[in-house]
């Protein structure tokens, strides 16, 4: 049998069990008498967790989709209290229909963490044997076809080089040294008709760091004190309907909720230690990075989706070390990321100096520092 106490803290371990869990999903529905609807990117029906009667209101990923095993209670949201994970699923689920549990909302008692890897290693009996490193292995689908992976849809990093003038200079003034710009390929778009024309980019990129998957930029102009918006004020204000989406200050472009920022620098560090130092925005993980401090990646905000989660899970992270903005905002944030991850991770608040760790010094680096190295 596999150690239940190894399986309790290895993330990478579970990420491995969970691509097993999704090949046998069928068997799991069979042995659990769950009725869901299957077709070719998911799972669906009414929530088996809560029980609720809406047939629309819970869904699955299937293998072949981006994001397999993640699932979502639309309706209730009962993946906040066990996580969107197909681990979390299983333990859900048990919470459910345990007769010492019977689950229905938060505050029920339910399955623990312990007793939910236990079920699991005696449902995969002699497939426990497989559970090695299958992230890069093709699935099967319910016809026995092969599910082959599609390209990852990204711009190539020497494209993203050729079009930008690396470095911003905006961020540099902000005081960001030349070097970490360049490392990031952080640059100023200065070509018309592009979205991003006359902002600083920041690129997202894929885990191992060849494409770009999604961007951000930031405005080169400050804020209007008339109208709000951020526009070159030599000019009237805009004042047509959509202006907002032109003149805000950060535009996304791609599905930036589905990364988490320099994860694909980060995370061989956040592997080794064993922590991840959440912020808020790039610039936060620039100033980290200057300073020595290189587990840090980004929320793109004040929210952890879903997929970043995912991302989580999967990193190897046992510590979360909370470094969100010092503001009423940054602190409601931290508190439901909190609550959404305390039973997963070992959860940690640093109170640092300043507005934010974009603000941070050599000087006020060193007992953070000091804080991290007593987590390894």
């Amino acid at each position: 049998m596999i150690p239940t106490s190894k399986l309790l803290y290895n993330q990478e371990e579970l990420a491995n069990i969970s691509d097993i869990l999704l090949e046998r999903f069928d068997e799991i529905i069979e042995r659990t008498e769950i009725k869901l609807t299957k077709d070719a990117g998911m799972y669906s029906g009414c929530c088996p967790i809560h029980c609720g009667d809406n047939p629309t209101a819970f869904t699955l990923n299937r293998p072949g989709n981006k994001y397999a095993g993640m699932w979502k209670c639309w309706t209730h949201h009962c993946e906040r209290v066990f996580r969107p994970s197909l681990v979390g699923f299983i333990r859900a689920m048990l919470s459910s229909r345990s007769k010492s549990c019977e689950w229905r909302t938060e505050g029920d008692r339910t399955y623990s963490f312990k007793q939910t890897i236990e079920w699991i290693n005696n449902f995969l009996g002699e497939d426990r044997a497989k559970i090695s490193n299958k992230r890069e292995a093709n699935l099967l689908n319910s016809f026995g076809e092969e599910i082959k992976k599609e390209p990852p849809k990204g711009l190539d990093v020497s494209i993203i080089k050729e079009r930008l003038k690396i470095p911003s200079y905006y961020f540099v003034k902000r005081g960001y040294s030349e070097e970490v710009l360049y490392n990031y390929m952080v640059g100023y778009c200065d070509t018309k008709g592009k979205r991003q024309y006359k902002r600083s980019v920041v690129p997202v990129l894929n885990d191992d760091s060849t494409l770009m998957m999604a961007s951000t930029g930031r405005s080169i102009y400050e804020e209007c004190p008339n109208c709000k918006l951020h526009h070159c004020t030599y000019f009237p204000c805009p004042k047509f309907d959509f202006a907002h989406m032109i003149y805000c200050k950060w535009k996304h472009l791609g599905d930036v909720g589905g990364y988490l920022y320099n994860y694909w620098n980060a995370k061989k560090y956040i592997k080794k230690t064993k922590t991840a130092v959440l912020v808020e925005g790039a610039g936060d993980v620039w100033k980290l990075e200057e300073l020595g401090i290189k587990n840090a990646v980004g929320l793109f905000g004040t929210n952890l989706t879903d997929a970043q989660s995912l991302i989580l899970e999967t990193s190897g992270a046992m510590n979360l070390v909370d470094m969100l903005d010092n503001d009423s905002a940054g602190r409601e944030a931290a508190e439901k990321i909190r609550k959404e991850t305390e039973r997963i991770y070992r959860w940690h608040r640093y109170n640092y100096i300043g507005k934010d760790p974009g603000q941070l010094t050599k000087e006020t680096v060193k007992p953070i520092k000091e804080f991290l190295e007593k987590l390894k």
